[in-house]
């Protein structure tokens, strides 16, 4: 008891300090107490606008309903949009909407097609919402005769609830949906055995006796309570091909599942099964410690080498002035953290398996048992793995004691070191985790915080070189992308070597974009520059850079599953919609499909619709042609002087924010009145399509420490004012600051204008606050 009363004690003086010292640090001037500067409270009442949601929870019910959009007659069927209900809400699902997937993507049409959803699936449904769980009768499945095993899929939409302007009936509408059974889903353990007739690996708490690690039969039993984890590919990326009911008949496949569900397939062109660097791995497909040996030469067991008694595990050489520090030391047995031997650069490596191989005419040919970075790297009995995918049920199990359930894996990260050596060819990256604000222009009347952030988490097998981080930007209708590069890393460590982490404390990175791309410069020749991806490489058909059973090697490519939208400052407010207009693969489009079951012939995947935003947000501006809707003033009105009093343009972090105070000679009072604001740069490229509304506000009675930072000068107040980081985005003529600035991705405003719903305009030049980084000036 006196321990509790100490600590409260120590609670509340810490509480008194705290407050003291924020007093003290705001200032205090003859005796009074002035607070920081708080932002300026608009003094007209806000407009209606969209709000946002942002719903999680299990799926309902889910149709394909293509008279949600219009012109739906025009759309592509796979393109078809509908509706989910969710937490017993009903949401449109528009079209040309693209489903995240764990680690894949679809339509919402392909999300019911027939071919991709399990056997049994009852038809015209999905077969992940609960209204979904009675399948037909004549289902074939006879570990589930009358329903599918598992309850209902999980569902993230983020969207806005948009008033119909016709009906005035309000409707939720969604901008970006996230499918998976689970999203955090995950399982961790230790590989007790592998099923290599089935690709399964059986997962336990306890680590395996032996540091040797190994086992003597090819298809130990799975028994509960140890997981059963197999990998979801259907292409055989990883190891064996796993299909549903008929595949081994019709030979599509080598392990037949009752329930397979190929859209939540892995990434089979970006690893999602790996070790922690990044480099890729697999499943034998067939049993590589029997009397036939190793035969998978995909899969190699020589790409697990072990430490034995006086052979030890490759440390990381000295690399551009680096030098790294020794791995830790450990037991005999397969060595936790390695370095790849280098390929050979003059000759081709052999293609077979390691070992002495005999032909069939007796011919001997020996190959060298090193380790090969052009291949996967096998999972072993002993690796401690996380594990994220889908739960199912098989049912006929051979063994009464084996659990029915198991995971249907598309994640699979091994806790194991696997470098490649530095400066050689293949490397491997990968991306972990992404995060991008959308810089929302302001709503008027409605005080918002807004950030263009971005926080990129990755690995690479090669720490030796830089890894570029690049926003991938689609036109809209050939799909062609262009890579914009948003900074650059050093994964040389420390803390962790390998590790590619970019927060940067300032600059802001928008349009965002739905995917990034990261790469690894030692895949290109001039490593003192930013690595574009090669187009060589980017074609399925040239086998250009292509490495570990067709992987394109040092690049990774995935999808952002988390934007940050603006927030509201003042509790109360109406709550800010979701800018989805300012993510052009929304509003714009993204070009032809491109999901896995696109075909040769791909429709072209156009602006979401219905949208979800509505006046008086600010129109979509990331499309190119698009035209903006001029300010209309009516000729019937006098039209009043407007005054700019500060026209101000910061870009001394990066940032491009963006100041504009005025006036009008009109009283404030006028009914109507309104000022709006628009910047453009040496090229003509506007900050907005539309000039942006000012907000009208006043200066707070009780002044900031040392009276300064007051938003309308003394002898005008009330004014109007606009501030809003990210002016001006240019997409054309990136860096029109300064090209040598990674981050720099604005162009200087020239000129900005505010016009006067009462017909007044004037113009002027913005003064510039710039300040070096990185010995670079930021705005010239």
């Amino acid at each position: 008891m006196k321990l509790k009363y100490f600590i409260l004690a120590i609670g509340l003086t810490s509480t008194v300090l705290a407050v003291s010292t924020a007093f003290a640090v705001q200032g205090k001037q003859n005796g009074v107490i002035r607070p920081k500067i708080f932002p300026v409270s608009p003094i007209t009442p806000p407009p209606a606008v969209p709000t946002q949601f942002d719903v999680l929870g299990y799926m309902q019910s889910a149709v394909v309903d293509p008279t949600v959009c219009s012109g739906w007659q025009n759309i592509n069927p796979r393109l078809y949009g509908g509706k989910v209900t969710v937490n017993g809400v009903e949401i449109i699902i528009p079209c040309n909407t693209i489903l995240q997937m764990p680690a894949t993507s679809l339509t919402w049409a392909e999300l019911f097609d027939p071919s991709l959803t399990p056997e049994g699936t009852a038809p015209e449904t999905s077969g992940l919402a609960l209204a979904d769980k009675v399948m037909a009768p004549s289902s074939m499945v006879s570990a589930q005769p009358d329903s599918l095993p598992l309850p209902a899929y999980e569902i993230h939409i983020q969207g806005n609830i948009v008033t119909d302007p016709i009906t005035g009936d309000a409707k939720h509408i969604a901008g970006l949906v996230f499918i998976s059974q689970q999203s955090l889903n995950a399982g961790q353990g230790y590989i007790k055995s592998i099923d290599y007739a089935t690709g399964e690996l059986c997962v336990s708490a306890g680590l395996p006796a032996s540091g040797l690690q190994g086992q003597s039969t090819k298809s130990p039993a799975c028994l509960a309570p140890d997981a059963r984890v197999r990998i979801n590919d259907a292409i055989g990326r990883f190891g064996l091909k796993h299909g549903g009911p008929g595949c081994k008949y019709a030979g599509t496949c080598d392990v037949e599942e009752s329930h397979f569900d190929p859209r939540f397939t892995a990434d089979t062109d970006n690893p999602t099964i790996h070790a922690s660097t990044g480099f890729p791995m697999c499943i034998p497909r067939a049993f590589p410690f029997g009397p036939d040996g190793d035969t998978d030469a995909l899969c190699p067991q020589q790409n697990r080498p072990k430490q034995l008694g006086a052979l030890k595990c490759t440390n990381l050489p000295v690399a551009n002035g680096v030098t790294f520090p020794a791995f830790p030391a450990q037991k005999d047995g397969y060595c936790h953290s390695f370095v790849m031997n280098p390929l050979p650069t003059t000759t081709a490596p052999p293609p077979g398996p390691c070992g002495t191989i005999t032909d069939a005419n007796g011919a001997a040919t020996t190959i060298p048992c090193t380790t090969r970075p052009d291949r996967q790297a096998p999972f072993e009995v002993g690796d401690y793995i996380d594990y994220s995918g889908t739960l199912l049920v098989e049912g006929n199990l051979p063994d009464p004691y084996a659990s029915p359930y198991y995971i249907s894996a598309h994640t699979i990260n091994a806790h194991v070191g696997i470098y490649t050596y530095p400066g050689s060819k293949p490397v491997y990256v990968m991306i972990e985790g992404l995060l991008a604000g959308t810089n929302a222009l302001p709503i008027q009347n409605i005080p918002q915080e807004v950030t263009g952030r971005v926080h990129v988490e990755g690995f690479t097998t090669d720490p030796s070189t830089l890894v570029d981080i690049f926003a991938m930007d689609v036109d809209m209708q050939t799909g062609a992308i262009t890579e914009r590069l948003l900074g650059s890393v050093n994964p040389a460590g420390p803390p962790v070597i390998g590790r590619a982490r970019f927060v940067p404390a300032a600059g802001s990175f928008s349009p965002p974009t739905r995917n990034l791309r990261i790469v690894s410069r030692t895949l290109c020749k001039y490593r003192t520059q930013p690595c574009y991806m090669p187009k060589a490489y980017l074609d399925p058909n040239n086998p250009a850079g292509k490495y570990a059973n067709g992987l394109v090697a040092g690049q990774y490519n995935a999808p952002n599953f988390e934007f940050i939208f603006a927030e509201n400052l003042f509790l109360g407010d109406p709550v800010l919609p979701n800018n989805f207009q300012d993510l052009a693969f929304l509003a714009c489009g993204s070009g032809p499909l491109t999901t896995a079951t696109a075909g040769e012939h791909p429709p072209i995947v156009g602006p979401l619709n219905p949208a979800p935003w509505a006046k008086p947000m600010p129109a979509p501006n990331k499309c190119a042609g698009k035209l903006a809707n001029q300010l209309t003033i009516p000729v019937t009105q006098t039209f009043d002087a407007v005054t700019i009093t500060t026209a101000r343009w910061d870009n001394k972090q990066n940032r491009g924010q963006l100041t504009v105070t005025a006036t009008s000679s009109l009283p404030n009072t006028t009914q109507n009145l309104q000022l709006y604001v628009q910047a453009t740069d040496m090229y003509g490229v506007p900050m907005s399509s539309d000039p942006q509304p000012m907000q009208l506000v006043t200066n707070p009675t009780v002044l900031p420490a040392g009276g300064g930072g007051l938003p309308c000068p003394a002898n005008n107040n009330p004014c109007w004012q606009y501030s809003a980081s990210g002016t001006i985005i240019d997409a054309l003529h990136a860096g029109g600051g300064n090209p040598n600035l990674p981050t720099n991705i604005y162009s200087v405003p020239t000129t900005v204008t505010v016009y006067s719903s009462r017909g007044g305009e004037t113009s002027t030049s913005p003064t510039l606050i710039c300040s070096i980084i990185n010995g670079q000036n930021t705005c010239f």
